[in-house]
């Protein structure tokens, strides 16, 4: 091993859940992006935090066979993804291992774990929120560095949707002549079947040269704008010629169409969504009058579809807007009658219940279900729980209540929601005899 200033040839041994490879030098961990187990490379440290080095892997002098060229000029210097030098079968490798460690950290062990679901690896990516900064004359647009809080340098992104990406240029151009250019923190994209928003965050007010420039912007990109000035409740839609304030995407395979507006939550890859939806009924079976109870229900992306097999329907979400969202979306499909949504905060109320389940469905945040957990398990008509979750820690840590009240873990599935990233989705079903 040897060493010149900054760099300093390393042997990777193993690889981060994150995506990031691990050497050691005099004994310490260094972080390796760009590095995977059992290359060499020349690697460049960028800083060092709590006694671990971060680097770079700036030349890669024994390659793995689990390399691939990344699709991006940006990688790995920009935090949008980890994954992006390595092939799709070891990305799914990575994760599964992940996913089967965490799972046997809380003993649990299901009878089949099906092999992962993957679809689209790049240009998938319809929902995001970009950092923006100025330095001088110049504006950057885009996600955080990976190893550091600085907005990365991009006139583009090859896991954004094309028409998402093709707004970087853009943004940094307007804003480079917004009179708050330098109060600008933040943008979030949308893009719906039917068209495509962002929201301008802005801590300061536009002048009214600014709002002529976004109302430029709007008619040229065909996209909606909205200004916030604080939380979402602040946002104000930019009268222009393409302004809307809903956007909607198809789910063919169930002959439905949900609206969503820009702030609300959807499965940020489209393709792979309907694949997750198609699991969790399969799972679920026969649903042809089953009265199922959908926790986290948001706009109805999974109610809509149980109640299209015939379940009547019972959602709870904490967002009023969603749960709104969700009602409209029923009715504009004819299934009002098959369903009803509240507003819950499932985190620290339990709703009403009408009926007994038959099942229930949990699509959690990242923090998983919660505490009320095992009350929502407690109707003995309950035979069924599907889980949907983006977090495989705190999912495993929810299927061991799960299992110690009595279901067994009977299947699932790993879906490959955010290629080229280190997270990803599960699907799994549990039942009482």
């Amino acid at each position: 091993m040897t060493t010149k200033s900054n760099e300093i040839d390393l042997e990777i041994v193993e690889l981060l859940p994150s995506g990031e490879g691990v050497a050691r030098s005099n004994s310490k961990p260094i972080q390796v992006r760009n590095a995977l187990p059992g290359e060499s490379v020349r690697a460049r440290i960028l800083k060092k935090r709590k006694g671990v080095k971060y680097s770079d892997a700036i030349e890669i002098r024994k390659a793995s066979n689990n390399r691939k060229e990344s699709p991006c000029q940006y990688f790995p210097r920009c935090g949008g993804c980890s994954m992006l030098h390595m092939t799709q079968t070891a990305e799914l490798e990575v994760k599964q291992n992940k996913l089967l460690f965490d799972l046997n950290e809380n003993s649990i062990v299901f009878e089949k774990v099906s092999e992962p679901i993957a679809k689209n690896i790049l240009g998938y990516r319809r929902k995001a929120r970009l950092g923006v900064k100025c330095l001088g004359d110049t504006v950057l647009v885009g996600f955080r560095e990976s190893f550091s809080s600085r907005v990365a340098r991009i006139d583009s992104c090859e896991i954004l949707t094309y028409k998402l990406s093709s707004l970087i240029k853009g943004l940094k151009k307007v804003i480079s002549q917004c009179s708050i250019k330098n109060h600008i923190p933040q943008i979030e994209l949308a893009e719906g079947d039917d068209g495509v928003a962002l929201i301008v965050r802005h801590l300061e007010d536009f002048s009214d040269s600014d709002i002529l420039l976004w109302r430029d912007f709007s008619v040229e990109t065909n996209s909606s704008v909205f200004f916030q000035s604080s939380g979402y409740d602040s946002m104000t839609l930019l009268d222009a010629q393409s302004s809307s304030s809903e956007l909607s995407y198809a789910l063919t395979d169930h002959g439905l169409n949900l609206k969503f507006y820009p702030e609300q939550f959807i499965q940020i890859n489209a393709e792979m969504n309907v694949e997750l939806i198609s699991t969790a009924l399969c799972f679920f079976g026969d649903l042809e009058g089953k009265t199922i109870q959908d926790f986290f229900s948001g706009i109805g992306n999974f109610s809509l579809p149980m109640a299209r097999r015939g379940a009547q329907v019972f959602g709870y979400e904490l967002s009023n807007d969603s749960v709104d969202m969700a009602i409209q979306n029923a009715v504009d499909n004819e299934l009002e009658q098959r369903t009803e949504f509240a507003s819950v905060d499932l985190y620290r109320d339990l709703p009403t219940l009408k009926q007994s389940p038959d099942g229930i469905l949990i699509d959690p945040p990242r923090s998983g279900a919660g505490d009320h957990l095992s009350r929502w398990l407690e109707a003995a008509t309950c035979k069924q729980v599907v889980y949907v979750s983006c977090n495989s820690e705190s999912f495993s840590r929810d299927a061991k209540t799960i299992v110690e009240l009595g279901f067994k873990a009977k299947q699932i599935v790993l879906l490959n929601m955010f290629p080229g990233t280190s997270h990803f989705e599960t699907v799994s079903l549990f039942v009482r005899d």
